[in-house]
């Protein structure tokens, strides 16, 4: 059953019915990840409660009203405000565009051989074969095919990102019919006090408890939990809170400039741009080689090429010219 919680009606009536009551998983954020842990853990009937932040139509949740921008030239702008709430989170406006990661992400540029996940990248994989056929992502081989591909080349690497025509719909309502979900609510701090798990909402008096606590509600969103429940001194017990919110890499999106096919670069172009074949939808990226990436600490570094190409630029970068420049 659905309760809006900016509805006080609606938000005493699950108090009421959840009182004393301990839920096997809260999920928090119902965004693709959370779609999909939703779904496994319902088959095997377990008690969930899903927490949504937004509302369930995401056009009413884009907050554009603060103009003001965290970084602005005339190029290079980022609204301070713009990040989506709404049931189905940011799947509702990525068009389901993916690209598979690759084992030496998974590693620290500072400590060698540290992997930072709590999995493999084998692990992933098992999980990417179950997860492509039923929420549209494409077939793994496109990892063999790349890395193949990129063995030549010590300075840079391609990198494939793909969507399917009609990406897989995180936003639907039906799917949490067998579960209570709430709306309009936010969750302040995640308590493990005395071995007891909670989360507290925004009210500054909700305790909601569970066994388990699965936070789903995007990077951001993520680490601003987290972070602000330790800073509280609610999460003593959490392991590797040193790392959490550390590792991101910024995504600005501007024009660099338009490249016209000329023979030398025609291959090139042919390569790269936007392809489109059986259903599916797939344009390249290039990337710094892994040995750079590690040796000057970088994160996951990349160009993704959409509309406009910038060849001039990228014949220089491979050309090692504007090195010292771009670090």
């Amino acid at each position: 059953m659905i309760y809006n919680f900016k509805n006080i009606i609606e938000k005493k009536k699950f108090l009421k019915k959840s009182k004393n009551k301990i839920f096997d998983f809260i999920i928090i954020g119902t965004g693709p990840a959370a779609y999909v842990l939703y779904e496994h853990l319902n088959k095997k009937n377990k008690n969930i409660l899903i927490i949504e932040k937004g509302n369930l139509n995401y056009s009413e949740n884009i907050e554009t009203k603060d103009k003001q921008s965290l970084i602005a030239n005339e190029n290079y702008k980022i609204k301070k405000n713009s990040r989506i709430s709404a049931l189905g989170g940011t799947g509702n406006i990525w068009a389901g565009v993916s690209s598979y990661i690759e084992k030496f992400e998974m590693y620290s540029r500072w400590d060698k051989n540290k992997n930072l996940w709590p999995i493999t990248h084998n692990e992933i994989i098992k999980y990417y074969k179950k997860l492509k056929s039923k929420y549209l992502f494409k077939n793994l081989s496109l990892i063999n095919d790349l890395n193949k591909r990129n063995r030549d080349n010590k300075f840079v690497r391609k990198r494939s990102f793909f969507s399917n025509e009609e990406p897989y719909r995180f936003n639907n309502l039906d799917h949490y019919k067998e579960s209570d979900l709430l709306i309009n609510t936010k969750v302040k701090y995640l308590n493990d006090f005395k071995g007891k798990t909670s989360i507290e909402l925004d009210d500054n008096k909700t305790k909601i408890y569970s066994k388990n606590i699965l936070v789903c509600c995007g990077g951001l969103e993520t680490n601003f939990l987290i972070l602000r429940s330790v800073h509280n001194q609610k999460l003593k017990n959490v392991k590797n809170k040193s790392i959490v919110g550390r590792y991101f890499m910024d995504h600005p999106k501007f024009q660099l400039g338009i490249v016209k096919p000329t023979k030398s670069n025609l291959r090139f172009l042919r390569d790269v741009v936007l392809k489109n074949y059986n259903k599916w939808i797939e344009y390249k990226g290039i990337s710094l080689s892994q040995d750079i990436q590690v040796k000057k600490k970088l994160l996951n570094s990349y160009v993704r090429f959409e509309k406009y190409l910038f060849i001039e630029l990228v014949n220089k970068i491979k050309k090692r010219k504007y090195l010292n420049y771009i670090f």
